[in-house]
């Protein structure tokens, strides 16, 4: 793990936010965070974004591309984006900064995510015990609490389930508790890949959860009941035929992350990859939008069987 991270941040109302990320996710990968302020001013809502760059050899250089990025969406943006603040943390800043409001916390209708240095309440919902390390996705963001609610809803014993940009394992976690039977989590970010196998395994996941390093990528033999996806539109809207690739026919697609400026435009990109929209939930700023995968002509819904020992037609 690398001994220092550069704190970037800038402060941009919430339509920017979307690609904002997006541009920063080309260098910061999971390793950024969004906070919603409270409208506290006569300009309204804004959002805190901040990414996260390792030291080494190449952080001046690519410290400067990620400035120099961020200075042209300023061009017609918050004036912030032209001057990001700056500041080197150590690794135990960051997991300090975690832990100074990080508590139990529920989220959905069954669960209780509990910091591992904290001790567990007695609680008759479900525990999932998270660190999350180097990487982001605790259950803190609302959008982490609306795709839960979805996975709850859609998610059934024996499914297959993929989580694309896993960040800290949550969600695959939650879909593993559920009942899923196999669940994929992806990410491209190596210290998320190591969090949320360390959380997988801390929960006794780890013979459910598999995660791995890289692309979420078609896989033949094998396809998704659920695929679960908490990033930004942006991502959605650019990925959705991937998306598509990696569900089952009749199987369904969670995608959360949006703010609701962008909605309409991850929903078009849903149903022109094939997917028929199901529902769009939101809690005012951010919004969770599911589908259905449609079959093709040919193409027969599958149902894999719990105890995958092959697999199921319907019809």
């Amino acid at each position: 793990m690398t001994e220092r991270w550069l704190e970037l941040t800038v402060r941009v109302a919430p339509p920017e936010v979307d690609d904002v990320c997006a541009v920063l996710h080309r260098w910061a990968s999971a390793r950024v965070a969004v906070e919603l302020l409270p409208n506290v001013h006569a300009g309204g809502p804004a959002c805190m974004v901040r990414a996260y760059l390792p030291d080494g050899i190449d952080a001046p250089a690519t410290r400067d591309e990620v400035v120099r990025a961020l200075w042209h969406l300023g061009a017609s943006g918050s004036p912030s984006l032209r001057a990001p603040e700056e500041r080197w943390l150590e690794p135990s800043d960051y997991l300090d900064a975690w832990k100074a409001f990080y508590q139990p916390l529920p989220i959905g209708e069954r669960f209780l995510i509990v910091p591992t240095w904290l001790p567990a309440p007695q609680t008759e919902r479900t525990v999932i015990r998270m660190d999350p390390g180097m990487a982001f996705g605790t259950g803190l963001h609302a959008t982490t609490r609306d795709v839960v609610h979805a996975l709850e809803a859609h998610v059934r014993p024996g499914d297959r389930v993929i989580d694309v940009g896993t960040g800290s394992g949550i969600l695959a976690m939650v879909a593993a508790r559920l009942g899923a039977a196999e669940v994929r989590a992806v990410d491209t970010d190596p210290d998320a890949v190591r969090t949320a196998r360390a959380n997988a395994a801390a929960n006794g996941l780890g013979p459910t959860v598999r995660t791995d390093l890289g692309e979420a990528r078609p896989v033949v033999g094998w396809c998704a009941d659920v695929l679960v996806a908490n990033i930004v539109a942006a991502v959605h809207v650019a990925h959705a035929q991937a998306y598509a690739a990696l569900v089952c026919a009749g199987g369904t697609a969670i995608l959360g992350g949006i703010l609701r400026s962008r909605e309409q435009e991850v929903v078009a990109s849903m149903q022109g990859a094939g997917f028929a929209v199901r529902a769009v939930e939101d809690d005012g700023e951010w919004a969770c939008v599911t589908g259905r995968r449609v079959a093709l002509d040919g193409e027969w819904p599958v149902v894999w069987a719990p105890a995958r020992t092959g697999l199921q037609r319907d019809g």
